[in-house]
């Protein structure tokens, strides 16, 4: 089996509220989605269930922390850089309540699943004015669902003001 999937343009939030009803997106973007999607198998589920994709999305929008964790967190964060006179955790604190409501200029993820149902994010790269981090991460396979694995993430962070 081959095949491949594009939408153009992707409304994040939309689905989101689709999906969460009851929750805010924390990803407001119009984004442009691709994907090619390789299966080998002798029966329709195992086409899928060993798939190998290649992904990738791009797009811009305004992201949202709307968690009240990330709140207080960011709180914390600036309140503990001042009892330990560390201007990292200042700024740690402060850029945290910035990502609170942020425009991204520019947003792209690209990756892939192989076979066996490990993921890698061979580009993260998110642009906006306050912020910018490029990195790349992985989940590994498992047989536990995906939202139930761990995610490795290495970011590079470059931060204005």
């Amino acid at each position: 089996m081959k095949g491949a999937l594009q939408l153009h343009p992707f409304e994040t939030a939309r689905v989101a509220q689709t999906v969460f009803p009851k929750e805010l997106g924390s990803l407001d973007a119009r984004v442009n989605l691709h994907s090619e999607v390789k299966g080998q198998g002798y029966r329709s589920w195992q086409l899928l269930e060993r798939a190998e994709v290649d992904f990738g999305v791009e797009g811009q929008g305004t992201v949202r922390l709307t968690s009240p964790d990330a709140r207080t967190a960011s709180t914390l964060l600036v309140m503990g850089g001042m009892v330990t006179l560390s201007p990292e955790l200042r700024a740690l604190g402060r850029l945290l309540r910035k990502f609170a409501e942020m425009p991204v200029d520019h947003l792209l993820i690209e990756g892939g699943r192989d076979a066996a149902g490990a993921i890698r994010l061979s580009k993260v790269w998110f642009d906006s004015p306050q912020a910018r981090l490029l990195g790349t991460g992985e989940v590994p396979a498992a047989e536990s669902p995906l939202a139930a694995r761990p995610l490795d993430l290495r970011f590079d962070l470059s931060a204005r003001g």
